[in-house]
């Protein structure tokens, strides 16, 4: 009898030392950030945890591509202190940090995040007029709220992959890019916007991923170009990967179609390569 749980002893240590034969005990990919990832509706966020993730999100796509298990605590609204810190959701429901999903099993993190840091819209949206040219470009106003808002960036940002690489030391990391949404011309009601407005928005993004790619760099992580991308699919297009700015559909407004958040996946699964994970 000491014999064979001896002989059991030594299979169980052999087993867990770290061979083939080891059970893992969390999803090979865990998806972080904000609803950008959480790809709302309407009405999404009034169910569950209130965080409004849908099956439609590019993390489950992405994961389906992948061939790997995934868990997203993706979070409307949230910020890089939510992911850190924990959030209260729209419901009033309390979410823990989402920093906690990951573990030492973790092979690959996705983030989304930046955008509820800097309000990114507040910023734009003086740009956006339903009559004329609304000249943001020249307001100095705007330019200053934009540069404030950019400047304290990166540290949060930074804060958030600082964590991720503690977290799961081993595992491929993804920063996802943002824009996308606007092309270089206005719609109506999409994108009320003049065609120089729309180049000045576009420059904001283009500093705003700048902010991105410079951190995912730091953490020796991968950015997602989603803004380059999504050229001919902004929200004037026939294939928009963004809903416009008018409530058309079920999903909510600035947020990931279902055909924008499949194009995301892609861009991620063809950017992590031959061994994704």
């Amino acid at each position: 009898m000491i014999k064979q749980l001896l002989c059991a002893t030594a299979l169980t240590l052999t087993l867990g030392s770290g061979g083939q034969s080891a059970a893992a005990t969390g999803p090979h990919y865990i998806a972080l950030g904000d609803s950008r990832a959480a790809a709302p509706t309407w009405t999404s966020p009034l169910t569950g945890d209130g965080c409004g993730r849908t099956t439609d999100a590019y993390p489950g796509k992405a994961a389906a591509l992948l061939g790997v298990t995934f868990r997203s605590v993706a979070c409307t609204g949230a910020t890089t202190e939510d992911v850190m810190d924990g959030q209260t959701t729209g419901s009033g429901r309390k979410i823990a940090p989402q920093i906690a999903a990951l573990t030492a099993d973790t092979k690959l993190v996705t983030l989304s995040i930046g955008g509820n840091d800097i309000k990114w819209w507040s910023l734009v949206a003086p740009c956006f007029s339903p009559v004329g040219d609304a000249n943001c470009r020249t307001n100095p106003a705007v330019e200053h709220a934009i540069d404030s808002a950019l400047r304290g960036l990166p540290a949060k940002v930074d804060r958030v992959l600082a964590a991720v690489v503690r977290r799961a030391s081993h595992a491929r990391i993804v920063v996802v890019g943002h824009g996308g949404i606007f092309g270089p011309s206005g719609c109506f009601p999409e994108a009320t916007i003049s065609d120089g407005d729309a180049a000045f928005v576009a420059r904001f993004f283009d500093r705003f991923n700048t902010v991105l790619r410079d951190a995912a760099g730091r953490a020796a992580g991968m950015f997602i170009d989603v803004s380059g991308a999504a050229v001919g699919h902004d929200v004037c297009s026939r294939t928009p990967w963004f809903a416009g700015n008018w409530p058309d559909s079920v999903i909510q407004v600035r947020h990931p179609t279902p055909l924008g958040s499949k194009g995301i996946a892609r861009l991620i699964v063809d950017r992590l390569g031959a061994t994704p994970v």
